[in-house]
């Protein structure tokens, strides 16, 4: 998932005037995944990057993918654009999406903004116990 990220982020990013780096272990480990996890957390990734590019206006951006401890996958995604007032946000920018998403595979979403103080989305998946999926 996160050589998948990686590879869609660039894609999207070099047409763009945005500095980005990404902050995702090589020797991130294979972990047990399930397949609708997997795909949801790479929603909730495309969705936030989306809203980088259509609404933030930022010039720099950076993403975290890595294990935040040993029961935990953490997501984080943060812009330095123009951020958003949560009581004027208009409900078409898809964060009820990311937290549809991240409620249907028991994460937590996190998103904190405000005007002219960027963005950050954190998404943090509980990973399943030994032998579990």
């Amino acid at each position: 998932i996160a050589d998948r990220m990686r590879e869609y982020a660039v894609k999207v990013l070099d047409s763009k005037d945005i500095t980005y780096q990404f902050d995702i272990p090589r020797d991130l480990p294979v972990l047990a995944i399930g397949p609708e996890a997997r795909r949801n957390i790479f929603l909730i990734f495309k969705e936030a990057l989306n809203n980088v590019l259509k609404h933030s206006s930022c010039t720099e951006m950076t993403v975290h993918f890595q294990t935040c401890d040993t029961t935990s996958l953490c997501l984080a995604i943060r812009d330095n654009g123009r951020g958003f007032d949560h009581n004027k946000v208009d409900k078409g920018m898809g964060l009820n999406n990311m937290r549809k998403r991240a409620q249907e595979i028991g994460a937590q979403v996190q998103i904190n903004s405000s005007p002219e103080n960027g963005t950050e989305i954190e998404v943090i998946l509980p990973l399943p116990k030994h032998g579990q999926q």
